[in-house]
């Protein structure tokens, strides 16, 4: 028996066990199980939330049979968090009246934390002419070609696959106008909502209809899809250009929003926005307010129409700012939301999609463990520190900093996903600055809001490097302010002495 199994760099359960859950589906290598074949059915009851294990794996060189399938939502564990079910289960029909399977794959096993699987492989050779079975029952050595554990869980995040006509290189964006109404410049931003709007996606032709829809059934959505996907690899494809579609969605109301609406600008900028919160709330890496979580259902309930009624593509991957309210805010918009197997929910943290670095807590990020243990499966960017080395509580990060961290975010996400449907979940500001990377028009987004940019990258001689100061002071008072004025930061009370550096004072 030569058994090799392949598991993508994902399919690991999302649960401190690191349980791999099924199924596995046989099939007769050299045709399609009959049409009055038994579907798998289910064997136990769940034990874990079965959102969080959309996993693909594949199982072959098995003599005689082909075992494929992606694992199902309804993926199960026993309590000894072993797979034990769906499998493919053939009951053989008339010939063995119901009995014991005929062709049974049942491939589980326990994976304690970083030490190697302990697998067992059953499986009955599939109905054949003859009456004759034979079976087989073999232990996969923790060897076991393609499932060192250690591997997988060190190479996750960055395992997709790469651009390498980008190597050495660099990447120029362009937002391709002419599909989204954000692309407009007579659209305003000011009171835009993307769920009034399917998005902003305008309803015009492309040049594959003709082909693609020519009976003129397909939603809007599923034609744009098929252009995209004939842009990325028709005959006039380029290797050094790339299209994919950013779905950038700002995160719902925080406590920070709230406490800056309660206090007013002038001195939460000043005063308040330096406090890791007052008597009633927590804005130092704060929660989603009621409101923020209702603009996060709101995001979800869309999502899920626009899947069901017009056929839109599911995200192939996902990213999100490590700032809670964005953790939040994307497990609450795409957590509970049945995607296909292949494209799971399981968002990428990325230090680069985080806000501006100012010096207001809000922008402070919580630590790692923390965060893990908040989002058990998001996964992290390789070398994602335990603490925030980046925030500075004195010092803010400069316009020309972010902007620089926002395209070289952009160019880490170009280089090594190779998907084309991308989630990402930030801030208004890193938003602002992502849009200005990708040369997209300005377009301000207000909390729980979304913007999708058609974005068309390619591969330019390296240019020169761009010299800026990284971070600069930033005025604030030790008390609540007078006011503050554009351009001369705070305006402190007599009373108070103004931090880093010396502000405007004037009599209280």
């Amino acid at each position: 028996l030569v058994v090799s199994i392949e598991i993508d760099d994902r399919a690991l359960s999302n649960d401190r066990r690191k349980t791999w859950l099924g199924p596995i589906r046989c099939q007769e290598q050299r045709g399609q199980p009959p049409k009055n074949r038994p579907r798998a059915r289910q064997v136990a009851q769940p034990l874990v939330t079965a959102r969080d294990h959309r996993l693909s794996a594949h199982l072959s060189k098995f003599p005689g049979a082909n075992f494929s399938d992606r694992i199902s939502t309804s993926s199960l564990a026993d309590n000894q968090s072993r797979y034990i079910g769906p499998a493919w289960r053939v009951n053989g029909g008339e010939q063995n009246n119901g009995g014991p399977g005929a062709g049974i794959v049942d491939l589980g096993g326990i994976y304690p934390e970083l030490s190697p699987p302990h697998t067992t492989l059953q499986c009955s050779s599939l109905p054949r002419s003859s009456p004759s079975r034979t079976s087989c029952r073999r232990s996969l050595s923790s060897k076991m070609k393609g499932l060192v554990l250690t591997t997988v869980l060190a190479l996750a995040p960055a395992a997709l696959a790469a651009w390498p006509q980008a190597e050495g290189k660099d990447i120029k964006y362009t937002s391709v106008p002419g599909y989204f109404l954000q692309d407009d410049n007579s659209t305003n931003p000011t009171g835009f909502d993307y769920a009034t709007v399917n998005f902003g996606l305008i309803n015009r032709t492309y040049p594959t209809d003709k082909h693609f829809d020519p009976e003129g059934v397909k939603t809007q959505w599923q034609r744009f899809e098929h252009w995209v996907q004939y842009l990325n690899s028709g005959c006039r494809k380029s290797d050094s250009v790339q299209y994919k579609l950013l779905f950038m969605g700002r995160h719902g109301e925080g406590w920070h929003n709230a406490a800056e609406s309660f206090y007013g600008t002038p001195a939460w900028n000043c005063y308040w926005a330096e406090q890791d919160g007052n008597s009633t709330a927590r804005w130092a890496d704060p929660l989603l307010t009621p409101a923020g979580e209702a603009e996060a259902y709101k995001a979800n309930a869309y999502f899920k129409d626009r899947y069901a009624t017009q056929k839109m593509p599911y995200f192939e991957s996902y990213y999100t700012s490590p700032l809670i309210r964005c953790g939040y805010t994307a497990n609450i918009t795409f957590g509970d939301i049945e995607v296909p197997a292949d494209k799971p929910f399981v968002p990428i943290v990325k230090e680069g999609f985080r806000e501006g670095m100012t010096v207001h807590t809000c922008n402070w990020r919580s630590n790692k463990t923390y965060i893990k243990e908040t989002f058990p499966f998001f996964e992290f960017e390789a070398g994602f520190t335990e603490y925030d080395e980046l925030w500075r509580r004195n010092e803010s990060e400069t316009s020309d900093a972010q902007a620089a961290r926002s395209k070289e975010v952009l160019d880490d996400v170009f280089r090594t996903d190779d998907k084309t449907w991308l989630s990402i979940t930030a801030h208004s500001g890193q938003i602002t600055k992502l849009l200005a990377s990708l040369n997209h028009r300005a377009f301000r987004l207000s909390t729980g809001q979304i913007i999708p940019v058609f974005v068309k990258a390619e591969v330019i001689e390296p240019q020169p490097e761009p010299t800026f100061a990284a971070h600069e002071p930033y005025s604030t008072c030790d008390a609540p302010p007078v006011t503050s004025i554009a351009g001369q930061g705070c305006v402190c009370a007599t009373a108070t002495s103004a931090l880093l550096p010396a502000a405007t004072l004037v009599a209280a």
